[in-house]
């Protein structure tokens, strides 16, 4: 299925949100009973009808190419999916016209269509499932571009019925999603006549939050919403033919409409000589049905960056006729084969801690107070006392709050710190505030952390009164953390949807903040090829949550994982799903049901540290011990901090 569209650049950055045009060919045949007439309909912003050319799918006429207008066609072969009144779903119908069209006509393609259609969506997906409120799709975050640049990667239309005339029923379709162009101007620049390989771009808030701008979809036929996971906020384009960069280079994708004003794009493109990387403002909000042109003049944007590289394109040449094949000569004895190289071994350890420092402030709601038990100021200082004599390498924090200046009172000198993004008052028990309570430290004497994203989860419950996870941006953050030359690893931290035992529904998005987050490691080690530590104040417990369906399950085959608590305490064996909870010696207001362990070692906390390798990675990780820090801690918090010593080791 292509997509086609010509453009013109302009000489500055601006963003248009503009509309289709409609064709005049018509469907001159008989309307099957069952069929359906597909209408393109127009985006929604800024309408206007323009003449297009017969051979483009995606174009304006050479009349409104200044106005860079967009303009959609069915085409010949393209096929949608279809759901029908009786029960009948996913069916797939073709397009039986045989020119482009902004009308056309689709009929079944093999199967005996009995119902009336009902739902239907673009383009067809065999995976798309049975429930037309829940069908499966995908923007993806891989793509590559023909060497038209015709291609529209994670196009999607959700149809809706207007009319049902003597069997033929009529939709409309709209696009669910934003639609984004670029247009790269490299004139100025180094790359200027340079081929291009791949265009990588990244989406933040804040010039620090990832957006996420694609990821798996399930749409909502009946009202066109959709929910969306395994998200990223980086899409990456490689470029068949390596076309050439002049003042204009095209390309278009569709993107979850999460982008609001001012959010950045980060650009890499990586042509044959160079790479380049520069980063530009929205000025707009994407939405849905609606498309958005972005040019980029690259000479115009003060934080350009181009850097060399080894890159080669090679043009392909013509074919030449075979020659005659070479008189085989007699063998010659083979030469014995060199000795191989020992590799190169290297280790080193490390210590890991998250701790959830029960930051949040003291204040009134209603009737009572929120955390009249906390370490306030004092207590928080004294955690960061503690915190700096044990020495540990990094440290992922949670609820970091009111008090983010006491806990790195003794810190500071000695320790990097990730972004803190606030605290939160009483107004925010009814609406959200902008913080997740999540922090990250690095010992400057023995690592450093690289880089900072975060991604708030898509899936979440329980607002003031049902465990307040929706009065904060709860989610994940990443930290590459550097432990010697050539050694990174990836910590994501976290602090997750609270549990409650009265019902379903906070379990069902803990359950699915788990597969966020294993699909987000999943991601992230197959970009990185590095081992991989996922720590964090969970709210889960083996014993109540599935982690074998929802976490273990998501993961990719080829990556092994291990929990130091089940490996030192419990001799590699999981607890079993379901069953009573096995609670720490010192814990207090336990169950009936609840099974009391003889240690503070051996019971097991919703605090965790889990890490993750591959075979083929350089860098493999290997824990060393678990210790939940009662002894040094108590008293200071609500939490232990949960502490793990490593080797780490790398084959060259």
């Amino acid at each position: 299925m292509r997509k086609n569209f010509w453009l013109l650049l302009s000489a500055a950055m601006v963003v248009i949100t503009t509309s289709c045009s409609k064709d005049d060919t018509e469907w001159s045949g008989k309307h099957e009973k069952g069929s359906i007439e597909a209408i393109m309909e127009e985006l929604d912003s800024n309408v206007a009808t323009v003449g297009v050319d017969d051979e483009t799918r995606f174009g304006v006429s050479e009349e409104t190419l200044a106005g860079g207008s967009w303009a959609f066609f069915w085409e010949p072969g393209d096929a949608m999916g279809v759901y029908t009144d009786g029960g009948e779903y996913n069916v797939k119908y073709v397009n039986t016209k045989t020119e482009n069209a902004s009308s056309a006509t689709f009929a079944p393609e093999s199967a005996t269509v009995t119902g009336t259609p009902t739902y239907a969506y673009f383009p067809y997906n065999v995976d798309a499932g049975e429930d037309p409120t829940a069908v499966k799709s995908s923007i993806p975050s891989a793509n590559t571009i023909n060497e038209a640049l015709t291609t529209i990667p994670g196009m999607h239309r959700r149809g809706q019925l207007k009319a049902n005339t003597d069997g033929v029923a009529t939709f409309s379709f709209k696009q669910p999603f934003a639609l984004v162009r670029f247009q790269l101007d490299a004139a100025g620049t180094k790359l200027e006549g340079q081929r291009v390989k791949s265009i990588k771009v990244a989406a933040k808030r804040a010039y620090i939050f990832s957006v996420p701008i694609c990821g798996n979809v399930t749409i909502n036929l009946e009202d066109a919403s959709y929910t969306s996971s395994n998200t990223s906020n980086i899409m990456t384009f490689e470029f068949e033919g390596y076309p050439t960069l002049e003042t204009a280079l095209t390309f278009a994708t569709n993107m979850l409409p999460k982008i609001k004003k001012y959010d950045r794009f980060y650009f890499t493109v990586e042509a044959t000589g160079y790479t380049a990387t520069f980063n530009v403002s929205s000025s707009i909000a994407l939405a849905a049905n609606s498309g958005h042109t972005y040019s980029l003049p690259m000479k115009n944007y003060s934080n350009l960056k181009v850097k060399t590289n080894d890159i080669e394109y090679i043009e392909p040449e013509d074919p030449t006729d075979p020659e005659d094949p070479e008189v085989p000569t007699d063998p010659v004895d083979p030469e014995e084969p060199e000795t191989p190289t020992e590799p190169t071994v290297t280790t080193g350890t490390f210590t890991a801690a998250t701790y959830n420092v029960d930051g949040l402030p003291d204040i009134s709601y209603i009737f009572s107070s929120i955390n009249p038990d906390g370490p306030g100021s004092s207590g928080t200082t004294s955690i960061s006392q503690k915190i700096a004599s044990q020495g540990w390498d990094f440290i992922g924090f949670s609820e970091d709050f009111e008090y983010d200046t006491q806990l790195k009172s003794a810190l500071s000198s000695t320790y990097t710190f990730g972004t803190w993004r606030g605290t939160v008052t009483s107004s925010n028990l009814s609406s959200r505030a902008d913080t997740d309570g999540l922090q990250f430290a690095t010992k400057n004497a023995s690592c450093s952390f690289l880089s900072e994203s975060w991604t708030q989860f898509e899936n979440e419950y329980g607002g003031a009164l049902k465990g307040a996870n929706t009065c904060i941006e709860k989610g994940i953050r990443h930290y590459p953390v550097q432990l010697a030359d050539g050694v990174v690893v990836d910590v994501i931290i976290t602090h997750m949807n609270t549990y409650s035992s009265s019902g379903t529904n906070h379990i069902n998005a803990q359950h699915a903040q788990l597969t966020e987050i294993a699909e987000y490691i999943n991601e992230t080690m197959a970009a990185n090829n590095r081992p991989v530590i996922f720590m964090g104040d969970t709210n889960c417990r083996y014993t109540r949550h599935d982690f074998a369906t929802y976490f273990w399950g998501k993961l990719s085959s080829d990556m092994t994982y291990n929990d130091p608590w089940v490996d030192y305490q419990w001799a590699g064996v999981y607890p079993t799903y379901p069953s009573n909870s096995l609670m720490v010696s010192d814990a207090t207001g336990t169950s009936d049901s609840d099974i009391i362990c003889s240690t503070t070692q051996n019971g097991e906390v919703v605090d965790k540290v889990i890490y993750f390798n591959k075979a083929s990675n350089a860098v493999q990780l290997k824990a060393n011990s678990y210790l939940r820090d009662y002894d040094n801690f108590q008293g200071l918090a609500d939490h232990m901090p949960i502490v793990v010593n490593f080797t780490w080791t790398k084959t060259e």
